[in-house]
């Protein structure tokens, strides 16, 4: 399960990249994405254990949290495009704007964790909402590696 994640992941991490010039780019992003949501809610039923209640409230709010997120996703894939597009010819005044909006797609991702774990506590003991967290935030660190290993440094002056 979590190898597919993996090579789903990596998929989504090269169709987002720069090499992704396809007429129909926007189908294959779509395709990746939905197969990575499926995975990833794969790995989280197997890595948590419901009551039939918990299951019932967790799984609507699940998928409500996952369609923010995709907002946040989307900024990050155009923030990648942008970078890949200015790569070869990288000016100081592309690299900050670039950098400051990096951090501001790291920011909201932040916010949103925060803003929804009181939602799954509602909803969830303590531990399986903080297991939820967890598993959310290895899945992410995931494939924040796999785009690390794939996007180059800014180029040296």
């Amino acid at each position: 399960m979590i190898r597919r994640f993996f090579l789903t992941a990596g998929l989504a991490a090269l169709v987002a990249g720069p090499l992704a010039a396809q007429a129909n780019e926007r189908d294959i992003r779509e395709l990746n994405r939905t197969e990575l949501e499926s995975a990833k809610k794969q790995i989280v039923a197997a890595n948590m254990t419901f009551t039939d209640a918990e299951s019932q409230a967790f799984w609507p709010l699940f998928d409500q949290y996952q369609a923010k997120r995709r907002t946040n996703t989307e900024r990050r894939v155009a923030l990648i495009e942008r970078y890949a597009g200015s790569y070869p010819a990288m000016t100081d005044m592309v690299a900050d704007s670039l950098a400051k909006e990096f951090l501001d797609i790291e920011k909201e991702r932040s916010e949103l964790a925060r803003e929804w774990y009181p939602k799954f506590r509602k909803v969830l003991p303590a531990a399986k909402a903080a297991r939820f967290m967890q598993i959310e935030n290895k899945l992410q660190v995931l494939i924040d590696y796999q785009l690390a290993a794939k996007i180059p440094l800014v180029p040296a002056p």
